[in-house]
Protein backbone atom coordinates (compact mmCIF):
# COMPACT_ATOMS: atom_id res chain seq x y z
CA UNK A 1 0.00 0.00 0.00
CA UNK A 2 1.25 3.49 -0.82
CA UNK A 3 1.88 5.76 2.17
CA UNK A 4 -0.11 8.96 2.69
CA UNK A 5 2.91 11.15 1.88
CA UNK A 6 3.33 9.44 -1.50
CA UNK A 7 -0.41 9.56 -2.25
CA UNK A 8 -0.37 13.32 -1.72
CA UNK A 9 2.66 13.70 -4.00
CA UNK A 10 1.05 11.55 -6.69
CA UNK A 11 -2.22 13.49 -6.49
CA UNK A 12 -0.40 16.84 -6.62
CA UNK A 13 1.53 15.71 -9.71
CA UNK A 14 -1.61 14.46 -11.42
CA UNK A 15 -3.44 17.67 -10.57
CA UNK A 16 -0.70 19.72 -12.22
CA UNK A 17 -0.95 17.57 -15.35
CA UNK A 18 -4.74 17.69 -15.44
CA UNK A 19 -4.98 21.41 -14.71
CA UNK A 20 -2.95 22.02 -17.83
CA UNK A 21 -5.21 19.76 -19.92
CA UNK A 22 -8.44 21.37 -18.65
CA UNK A 23 -7.31 24.93 -19.44
CA UNK A 24 -4.28 24.73 -21.74
CA UNK A 25 -4.05 28.47 -22.45
CA UNK A 26 -4.74 29.45 -18.83
CA UNK A 27 -7.33 32.07 -19.76
CA UNK A 28 -10.32 30.96 -17.73
CA UNK A 29 -10.48 31.28 -13.98
CA UNK A 30 -10.92 28.17 -11.88
CA UNK A 31 -13.27 28.79 -8.94
CA UNK A 32 -12.75 26.49 -5.97
CA UNK A 33 -15.36 25.29 -3.47
CA UNK A 34 -12.49 23.91 -1.37
CA UNK A 35 -8.83 22.98 -1.74
CA UNK A 36 -7.74 19.46 -0.87
CA UNK A 37 -4.22 19.70 -2.29
CA UNK A 38 -2.62 19.04 1.12
CA UNK A 39 -5.10 16.38 2.23
CA UNK A 40 -5.29 12.62 1.90
CA UNK A 41 -8.38 11.63 -0.07
CA UNK A 42 -9.70 8.16 -0.79
CA UNK A 43 -10.53 8.16 -4.50
CA UNK A 44 -12.51 5.33 -6.05
CA UNK A 45 -12.81 4.98 -9.82
CA UNK A 46 -15.63 2.96 -11.34
CA UNK A 47 -15.09 2.09 -15.00
CA UNK A 48 -18.12 1.80 -17.25
CA UNK A 49 -18.20 0.17 -20.68
CA UNK A 50 -20.28 2.89 -22.34
CA UNK A 51 -21.73 6.36 -22.00
CA UNK A 52 -25.13 4.74 -21.45
CA UNK A 53 -23.73 2.88 -18.44
CA UNK A 54 -22.34 6.17 -17.06
CA UNK A 55 -25.77 7.74 -17.61
CA UNK A 56 -27.42 4.91 -15.66
CA UNK A 57 -24.98 5.37 -12.76
CA UNK A 58 -25.62 9.14 -12.86
CA UNK A 59 -29.39 8.64 -12.69
CA UNK A 60 -28.94 6.23 -9.78
CA UNK A 61 -26.78 8.78 -7.92
CA UNK A 62 -28.65 12.03 -8.69
CA UNK A 63 -32.07 11.08 -10.05
CA UNK A 64 -33.71 11.31 -13.45
CA UNK A 65 -34.79 14.97 -13.08
CA UNK A 66 -31.22 16.21 -12.80
CA UNK A 67 -30.16 13.85 -15.60
CA UNK A 68 -32.75 15.37 -17.96
CA UNK A 69 -30.91 18.70 -17.70
CA UNK A 70 -27.43 17.27 -18.15
CA UNK A 71 -25.20 17.05 -21.16
CA UNK A 72 -23.85 13.91 -22.80
CA UNK A 73 -21.24 12.93 -20.26
CA UNK A 74 -18.34 10.50 -20.25
CA UNK A 75 -18.01 10.70 -16.47
CA UNK A 76 -18.97 12.36 -13.21
CA UNK A 77 -17.64 12.69 -9.67
CA UNK A 78 -19.30 12.55 -6.26
CA UNK A 79 -17.36 13.88 -3.28
CA UNK A 80 -17.74 14.20 0.47
CA UNK A 81 -18.76 17.50 2.01
CA UNK A 82 -15.54 19.44 2.77
CA UNK A 83 -16.14 19.24 6.54
CA UNK A 84 -16.69 15.48 6.50
CA UNK A 85 -14.03 12.97 7.55
CA UNK A 86 -12.65 10.88 6.02
CA UNK A 87 -12.29 12.70 2.72
CA UNK A 88 -13.48 10.64 -0.24
CA UNK A 89 -14.42 10.99 -3.87
CA UNK A 90 -15.98 8.59 -6.35
CA UNK A 91 -15.25 8.97 -10.06
CA UNK A 92 -17.43 7.25 -12.65
CA UNK A 93 -16.09 7.23 -16.20
CA UNK A 94 -16.12 5.38 -19.49
CA UNK A 95 -13.03 3.17 -19.49
CA UNK A 96 -10.37 4.33 -21.94
CA UNK A 97 -9.40 1.51 -24.30
CA UNK A 98 -6.19 3.03 -25.67
CA UNK A 99 -3.65 5.69 -24.73
CA UNK A 100 -4.59 8.02 -27.60
CA UNK A 101 -8.17 8.44 -26.41
CA UNK A 102 -7.97 12.12 -25.51
CA UNK A 103 -11.66 12.63 -24.72
CA UNK A 104 -11.84 9.81 -22.18
CA UNK A 105 -8.42 10.62 -20.71
CA UNK A 106 -9.38 14.29 -20.35
CA UNK A 107 -12.61 13.23 -18.63
CA UNK A 108 -10.59 11.44 -15.94
CA UNK A 109 -8.56 14.59 -15.28
CA UNK A 110 -11.69 16.72 -15.23
CA UNK A 111 -13.38 14.46 -12.68
CA UNK A 112 -10.24 14.24 -10.53
CA UNK A 113 -10.20 18.02 -10.41
CA UNK A 114 -13.75 17.93 -8.99
CA UNK A 115 -12.43 15.66 -6.23
CA UNK A 116 -9.77 18.23 -5.37
CA UNK A 117 -11.65 21.55 -5.63
CA UNK A 118 -15.38 20.79 -6.01
CA UNK A 119 -17.76 22.31 -8.54
CA UNK A 120 -15.88 24.64 -10.87
CA UNK A 121 -18.47 24.96 -13.60
CA UNK A 122 -22.16 25.83 -13.49
CA UNK A 123 -24.46 23.00 -12.50
CA UNK A 124 -27.92 22.58 -14.09
CA UNK A 125 -30.80 24.21 -12.23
Amino acid sequence: MIGAKYKTAIIAGLMTLFLVSCDPDGTSGLPEDFDRSDEVIEITVTWHKSQQAVDSAYIEEFGRERYEHSINRLGFAVWANPSREPKWCKIHAVKPTRVKNDEKMETLGHELLHCMIGTFHPEPN
